[in-house]
């Protein structure tokens, strides 16, 4: 299954990039993680969730060139996936904004139209935060 999500910014992509493209910082802009520890040297994050559960995540590929990063799921905690790999880019969208794109691919765990929903609700939350922190509303 493949789902894709993404939101303007107004702001720049080295801007936006500073806040989003620190694999191990997912909580200083995506309001439904309360905290981000780095493992593994940075290669690895385990992620806690407001309601105190843990996702953990490996980093596959960093490219801030390109502002772009993909990660795997390695412990899925309450999320309904498995076989997840998803990639964050930022990308110019023209008169001083970006967009921010994170796609994922991965299989469902039990019924797949709530995987779907479950990770796209994810998604749009951490995405709707972004507009607000650079000025956006």
């Amino acid at each position: 299954m493949d789902v894709t999500t993404s939101v303007r910014v107004p702001a720049s992509v080295a801007a936006v990039w500073r806040t989003v493209g620190d694999f191990t910082r997912l909580d200083a802009w995506h309001p439904a993680v309360s905290a981000a520890q780095a493992e593994d040297g940075g290669q690895r994050r385990r992620i806690t969730l407001v309601d105190g559960s843990e996702v953990v995540e490996a980093l596959v590929a960093h490219d801030p060139a390109e502002a772009t990063y993909t990660y795997r799921i390695v412990e899925a905690g309450p999320l309904p996936v498995r076989d997840y790999a998803a990639t964050i880019a930022v990308a110019d969208a023209g008169e001083g904004t970006c967009e921010v794109r994170w796609t994922a691919r991965f299989e469902p765990v039990g019924n797949a139209t709530l995987a779907e929903q479950t990770i796209k609700r994810v998604y749009q939350t951490g995405l709707d935060n972004l507009p607000a922190l650079f000025g956006g509303t």
